[in-house]
């Protein structure tokens, strides 16, 4: 039988609550008895020192003593006498009907006991020893070890005689005592009983409570299996459950969006194949059925439709390769004015032709402003800012590109273009597949839509960022951020 984990958090804390409160229940019991005991021994010290003044009463000279020492009968009845001022000590748990169980009764009359009856006395507890430590009187019939004694000195005119002593006690054999213990165990067992049935319950709720979540996440991440991405969790605590929750939900919101953003990109791509390849067969079928003259300005027009047709298979075979990280990269430090320089008059004729100028500018001025970068990859990039300002700036308008290395690990790209702008709405979509800031624009003029998208896979390999922005010269404003070429790289590295 496999038990779920509710169950095991109750199995779990229940006996972690029983250990403890047997634990604390068996320490407890132990260090009662101990204190109790020494209580016992502390009540016996008291009495020894009660004796201890009735004898330095009745004994105040060395005469005294000897006498004290040869005669027993002195030593009984100074033990009784004391006996007769003694406070009685009762443990707490006895009741008033058990006092009469006691030996010595608070209403005893002392003038009951004279001496002729000394001798049914039972031999006193106490003992006499004189200053070798050597026993004078001692209970009968018992053998008694001095470091079984409590003992408290006997000094007469300053001078030490002899010691007093009475029996430690090293375990409790009263019967009023033993009662006393075993009422103090009945009271202390009904205590962790007691503490054992409410960590029980707590059990109960903290498991409850602690494995609710979780079976929520159990039952979440099956509808995940199924496909069932729009599925979260209502938990907010702040601890480990509550994190992996959010987690969770952030997952299921990643995994929805990714759908989506899938769904849209497949249907895109369709409507991007679809169209073109539809106006090829338009345009074919009529040649082939003599609707259509044919000429090599229609040919030329073919052509120009089947060479955006493949660039737009090319931009996503390289989405493709850079999603699956097959997408080589051969790492090497790179003069970004060199690449700029080589890109910009690569195209110079067709930026004479649109009638755009361009500027360049570096700081500093004088450095040799390098990255460690894919030289291939990032001719690509500069290329298609250069192919996306191209398309979209009004003729006549300006280009400008300012480079600035004086940052110490990072440098910064500005590409601007003149009008028209891009709406402020659209910009955090201009890096989105399939994307045009202008839905009327054309293919001829807009493009795949996939130039931009190109551009920051790019830029992501390298550890980079790009982002969007107004420009100043009222188009766009490009901001593409790269890590400076590392002093002494020997390798050149490749990614994938």
């Amino acid at each position: 039988m496999t038990l779920n984990i509710r169950y095991k958090l109750i199995i779990a804390f229940s006996a972690l609550a029983l250990g403890i409160t047997l634990i604390s229940f068996l320490a407890m019991l132990f260090s009662f008895r101990a204190g109790f005991l020494q209580y016992l021994n502390d009540i016996r010290h008291t009495s020894l020192e009660n004796v201890k003044e009735t004898l330095l009463d009745e004994v105040a000279t060395d005469a005294q003593w000897h006498e004290l020492v040869s005669d027993k009968r002195l030593w009984l009845e100074i033990i009784q006498k004391s006996r007769q001022n003694r406070p009685l000590f009762l443990p707490p748990a006895l009741k008033k009907k058990d006092l009469h169980r006691h030996r010595y009764s608070e209403h005893e009359n002392s003038d009951a006991i004279n001496r002729p009856r000394l001798r049914h006395l039972r031999p006193p507890p106490y003992v006499l020893l004189n200053a070798d430590k050597e026993f004078i009187y001692s209970p009968a019939g018992k053998t008694v070890s001095v470091n079984d004694l409590l003992l408290s000195d006997v000094a007469i005119n300053e001078r030490l005689h002899g010691y007093i002593g009475i029996v430690k006690l090293k375990d409790i054999s009263n019967r009023a005592d033993k009662f006393f213990v075993i009422k103090q165990t009945e009271y202390f067992i009904g205590i962790a009983v007691i503490a054992c049935l409410f960590a029980v319950l707590v059990a109960f709720l903290v498991a409850g409570r602690m494995s609710a979540p979780i079976q929520k996440l159990v039952f979440a991440m099956n509808r995940l299996m199924l496909r069932d991405y729009n599925n979260h969790i209502n938990y907010k605590a702040n601890d480990e459950i509550g994190s992996l929750v959010q987690s969770f939900n952030q997952l299921s919101t990643s995994l929805d969006d990714h759908q989506q953003s899938q769904q849209r990109w497949i249907a895109d791509i369709s409507h991007e194949l679809r169209t073109p390849l539809s106006t090829l067969k338009a345009e074919l079928e009529a040649m082939q059925d003599g609707v259509r003259e044919i000429s090599m300005k229609r040919i030329n027009s073919l052509h120009d439709d089947i060479i955006r047709l493949q660039k737009l298979v090319d931009d996503l075979h390289k989405l493709a390769l850079s999603d699956s990280g097959a997408l080589t990269y051969q790492f090497t430090s790179v003069s970004i004015p060199n690449l700029l320089q080589d890109v910009f008059e690569h195209h110079e004729i067709e930026l004479e032709s649109r009638g755009l100028s361009y500027e360049l500018s570096y700081l500093p001025k004088l450095s040799n402003i390098s990255v460690y970068a894919d030289i291939d990859r990032l001719y690509q990039l500069f290329e298609n800012l250069l192919q996306n300002s191209m398309r979209y700036t009004s003729r006549g308008g300006q280009i400008l590109i300012r480079v600035d290395a004086s940052a110490t690990d990072t440098i910064t790209i500005e590409w601007e273009d003149s009008s028209p702008g891009v709406s402020s709405d659209s910009l955090h979509h201009l890096f989105k597949r399939l994307y045009r800031a202008e839905k009327s624009r054309n293919r001829e003029k807009g493009g795949s839509g996939l130039g931009l998208s190109i551009c920051k896979a790019i830029v992501d390999a390298h550890s980079g960022s790009i982002s969007a922005h107004n420009s100043s010269l009222g188009g766009l404003r490009i901001t593409v951020l790269l890590p400076k070429s590392k002093v002494g790289n020997e390798s050149i590295g490749e990614a994938k």
